[in-house]
C-alpha cells in the first residue's frame, strides 16, 4: 500500500528512546466511516466557507469523503499516546524526506528558545491571496505538501483553551485580515453548534463549558493573544467542529483553520523550488504540492510520490500518478524576492 511504502523511508531511524522517529498510519481501518455519515448536511455548513476554497463533498466518492476527517482525528489520537518534539502530517501519497527535514529546517525546529516561545507551523501556501483570500493573506496550507507542527503548537492543541479572535484585535503576525478573522474564528461556530446541541442532544456539544458569557467585550486598543477556556482539548474541539460526521470541510481547510485560528500561531511558508542557488536562511525550501520531479537531495516533501529502493538498496522516489495537469510545474518558486514573506 502507499502508506506502507511511505513508512519505508523511516525504517532506518530508531523507534525507541528520546531520539525515536515514529510513523503513524491513519487509514480506513483505524478511522472508518459509514456512507451516510460522509454526506455534507446543510446544518453543518459554516460562514467560514466564504474564505476557504470550494469543496463539493457530496459529488466525491465515499472513500474520499471519509478521508477528509482523518488528519484531525489521527492527530487527536496520537497526542493521547506520545509527547513528540514536532509532528509531520502528510497525505499517504506524499513522500516525506525526513533526513532533509532535519537538514533544511533543523535550525528552526531545534532552536529551543524560538520553538518554546513562538508557536509555528511550516507548510506551503496555495490558493487565493489577499485580505479576501483563503485562510490567510497568503492562502491556505496545501495538505499535499504536508504540515510541520512545532512543539509549542502541539502543547496548545492539547490545552483546554482556544484563541479568541475579533476584528478589534490586531494580528501580531500580520497574516490574517479582519475579514478572514470575522469568518474563520471558530468560537462563533462553536456557540452555534452548542445552541443546536441544547435543542437536541447534549452528547453532540463540542465545547464543554463554552458560553456566550465567555466572550470578552473588547475595545479597538485591546491586546491580542487572548484565549477562552473550553471544556475539551483544542484538538478535540476542532475534530468535533470540523471532522465530525456529515462534515462539509475538506481536510486541508479544517486542519489549517484549526491551526491558524484555534491558536495565535505564526504561519511559516516553505516554497517548493528556489531559483537562487544559496537562498537566505530564513527562506524555507522544499515542501511541494506540485513538482515534475522529486529529487531526494532537494525536496523535503513531494505530493504524488512515494519512496522505494533501487537494485543497490538506495532510497529513491517514484511517482504515484501520471504527470498531467498542474503537476507538470512547480507549485511555488522563490526568485530572490523576500518582501511580504511569511518566512
Amino acid at each position: 500500500s502507499l502508506m506502507y511504502d511511505q513508512l519505508l523511508s523511516l525504517s532506518k531511524y530508531p523507534i525507541e528512546g528520546t531520539n525515536s522517529v515514529l510513523g503513524w498510519g491513519a487509514d480506513e481501518y483505524a478511522f472508518s466511516c459509514n456512507e451516510e455519515s460522509t454526506k455534507c448536511l446543510p446544518h453543518q455548513t459554516s460562514k467560514a466557507s466564504k474564505y476557504l476554497p470550494r469543496s463539493s463533498m457530496n459529488l466525491m466518492k465515499v472513500g474520499w469523503r471519509c478521508a477528509q476527517r482523518r488528519p484531525l482525528r489521527a492527530l487527536a489520537h496520537i497526542l493521547l499516546l506520545v509527547n513528540p518534539y514536532f509532528v509531520v502530517v502528510a497525505d499517504d501519497d506524499t513522500l516525506v524526506n525526513y533526513n532533509l527535514i532535519i537538514n533544511n529546517f533543523g535550525h528552526i525546529l531545534f532552536n529551543h528558545s524560538y520553538s518554546n516561545s513562538i508557536p509555528y507551523v511550516i507548510g506551503e501556501f496555495i490558493g487565493a491571496w489577499g485580505e479576501h483570500g483563503h485562510l490567510t493573506l497568503k492562502g491556505f496550507y496545501g495538505g499535499g505538501s504536508g504540515y510541520i507542527l512545532s512543539q509549542l503548537v502541539l502543547k496548545k492543541l492539547i490545552s483546554y483553551e482556544i484563541a479568541y479572535w475579533d476584528t478589534a484585535i490586531a494580528d501580531s503576525y500580520s497574516h490574517r485580515s479582519s475579514f478572514q478573522i470575522k469568518h474563520l474564528s471558530m468560537l462563533d461556530d462553536g456557540l452555534s453548534n452548542l445552541e443546536h446541541c441544547e435543542q437536541n442532544s447534549k452528547s453532540k456539544c463540542i465545547g464543554g463549558n463554552i458560553t456566550s458569557s465567555s466572550i470578552p467585550i473588547l475595545s479597538n486598543n485591546s491586546v491580542d493573544n487572548l484565549v477562552i477556556p473550553i471544556g475539551v482539548r483544542l484538538i478535540d474541539y476542532c475534530v468535533n467542529l470540523m471532522a465530525n460526521e456529515n462534515t462539509c470541510f475538506h481536510s486541508d481547510h479544517s486542519f489549517g483553520r484549526c491551526l491558524v485560528y484555534g491558536i495565535n500561531l505564526h504561519p511559516m511558508g516553505s516554497v517548493c523550488l528556489s531559483q537562487v542557488s544559496n537562498p537566505p536562511s530564513d527562506v524555507l525550501v522544499g515542501m511541494c504540492f506540485s513538482a515534475p520531479e522529486c529529487d531526494l537531495n532537494k525536496r523535503v516533501t513531494c505530493h504524488r510520490y512515494k519512496t522505494s529502493y533501487d537494485s543497490n538498496g538506495n532510497l529513491i522516489s517514484l511517482r504515484t500518478s501520471k504527470n498531467h495537469g498542474h503537476y507538470k510545474g512547480y507549485s511555488s518558486i522563490f526568485d530572490g524576492n523576500i518582501s511580504d514573506s511569511f518566512v
